[in-house]
């Protein structure tokens, strides 16, 4: 009795655990997505540079956090592929270029619905019909 009690607590932490870790991504994501609409609605220059380092930290800490094993190579892919997205958006900016650095960053929009499709359940006609 003492060990199915032990067991049953370790089980019990270990999803805690599990699900506190993808709490963690997710509210990472909300705030990425708050700062790239931020960096989106933003006339100033110096702003959307604050929101597209925002970003990028954001995405970087995202990185690190447990992905299921059969996506995590493509989602580390599509976080890099954004990373990539910003940096080129920001030279747009410091170049004073701000309407070429807004129409760069409507791709990370594009990369955003891509990747999340990863990691949306299937739909119940997927798992009857395949």
């Amino acid at each position: 009795m003492k060990y199915l009690v032990l067991l049953l607590f370790s089980v019990n932490m270990f999803s805690f655990s599990s699900s506190a870790q993808t709490s963690d991504l997710s509210v990472t994501m909300k705030n990425i997505g708050h700062a790239y609409k931020k960096a989106v609605r933003s006339t100033d220059g110096k702003e959307i540079i604050i929101h597209i380092d925002e970003m990028i930290i954001l995405i970087q800490k995202s990185k690190k956090a447990n992905f299921k094993a059969d996506l995590k190579e493509q989602s580390i892919e599509g976080l890099d592929k954004v990373i990539t997205v910003l940096q080129e958006s920001k030279r747009f900016v410091e170049r004073g270029e701000i309407t070429k650095a807004k129409a760069k960053l409507k791709k990370v929009d594009v990369l955003r619905e891509k990747y999340h499709e990863l990691h949306e359940p299937p739909s119940v006609w997927e798992l009857l019909f395949g």
